[in-house]
């Protein structure tokens, strides 16, 4: 090796170690803030609602009488399923501050393990691990988690911890299930579920749910009346129709149609069920195609389709774009590829630079539907980067070797 070589060898390490130092800083400095405005605000922490059930009061339905005895604290709707209530019923032991501290930690906790699982699970090591989570922390969704205390990145780590692996067994199917309490993530797992898993693996993902609203209803009196476990599974769904189920001007294709639809002045209802059906069909187009008919798909490829669709599909709101980890790993791990770069940078805006624009006071509704757009983009060419994949890493296990699937060839 010349000493030429030498020499830029040691230069571009150099740069490597200066650009790893400005991410880590970035990330700690997005990380505290976030945190702070967590412990301040977290309005969207489910602590009254852990709090409600630990004393036996049902806050689903002091939500839908109007909250006469002061149960809801700030913002905290109880718009979810029972099973997150059941999970963090240990903070409602403590004060709210106190609470959302822990809450704030739990969150940066979810992110990093997400992080690192994810960064491993898509062939990075060392540094580029690093980098990852480093690139998530300081994104503006995640930092708007810590800030509202809301669930994506719970949501996130359970799909890490469960479905980033070759095999696809009972126990993971059922840990996946319990992201479907925030139930805008549900459709797409489900069917995800579905399609690698078959019949068992989507059964096995509603386990969680069930055991808990049964749990709930015995815990909150309901033993002698069997019409109040009806009760118990429709309150949830009837509190997020009041107004705080996530619809208007959001980057998804539910909120595109709705727009679209508005002009014909078609009911609220029909709308909805409308625009719910458009985006469960896109998306089960696709991963049929992508894991069901093609046998040399990957884990990979498969959860980075899922998650972009999660989100650009289905109702969200901005925070809960930190499930793009996934596509934002797998365009990491091919980034020598135009696609993946392309990728990359789509990513870049919208975790990054959608804030500086936000800052130049444009109105969200006039770029929500470039944003929607923007991840069409992402999805288009994830779906399109698996003959690099392929080609890059000839030895990628497919997710046809699940051991579900092999029993039900």
């Amino acid at each position: 090796m010349s000493s030429d070589e030498v020499g830029v060898g040691r230069g571009g390490a150099r740069w490597r170690v200066l650009l790893l130092g400005l991410l880590l800083a970035m990330a700690a400095i997005s990380t505290v803030q976030g945190i702070r405005n967590g412990v301040d605000r977290s309005q969207d922490f489910q602590w009254s609602g852990a709090r409600a059930v630990l004393h036996h009061i049902d806050p689903w339905a002091e939500y839908l009488r109007g909250d006469p005895n002061h149960v809801i604290y700030m913002q905290q709707n109880p718009n979810y399923l029972p099973v997150l209530y059941v999970l963090i019923a240990p903070v409602g032991y403590l004060p709210p501050v106190p609470a959302k501290a822990v809450w704030a930690v739990c969150n940066l906790l979810f992110a990093v393990a997400s992080a690192v699982i994810a960064a491993r699970f898509y062939r990075m090591r060392g540094a580029a691990v690093v980098a990852a989570v480093c690139l998530l922390l300081m994104s503006t969704p995640v930092r708007n988690t810590f800030g509202n205390g809301q669930q994506a990145l719970f949501v996130l780590f359970l799909w890490c911890a469960s479905l980033l692996h070759r095999r696809l067994g009972d126990g993971r199917a059922a840990i996946a299930g319990i992201s479907y309490f925030k139930f805008n993530f549900a459709p797409a797992t489900f069917l995800y579920l579905l399609l690698r898993g078959g019949v068992r693996a989507a059964a096995m993902s509603l386990l969680p749910s069930v055991l808990a609203t049964v749990g709930l209803w015995l815990w909150l009196g309901g033993a002698h009346d069997p019409a109040y476990l009806g009760r118990l599974v429709v309150e949830p769904l009837l509190v997020s129709r009041t107004g705080y189920y996530p619809s208007g001007t959001d980057s998804n294709l539910m909120d595109v149609m709705e727009t679209v639809l508005s002009f014909f002045h078609i009911p609220a209802a029909v709308v909805q069920v409308t625009t719910l059906a458009g985006a469960t069909v896109v998306c089960f187009a696709v991963l049929f195609a992508a894991v069901r008919r093609r046998r040399e798909a990957s884990v990979q490829w498969g959860m980075a389709l899922m998650a972009t669709m999660n989100f650009g599909l289905f109702r969200h709101h901005p925070y809960d774009g930190a499930v793009l980890l996934l596509p934002l790993c797998y365009a990491m791990s091919l980034w020598r590829e135009r696609r993946a770069q392309v990728v990359l940078g789509l990513m870049a805006f919208l975790w990054y630079v959608r804030r500086l624009v936000d800052m130049t006071g444009v109105p969200r509704e006039h770029l929500y539907v470039l944003e929607w757009v923007m991840l069409m983009a992402i999805l288009y060419l994830t779906y399109r980067l698996r003959a690099a994949e392929m080609r890059v890493y000839p030895d990628t296990v497919p997710a046809a070797g699940d051991e579900l699937n092999a029993a039900q060839a």
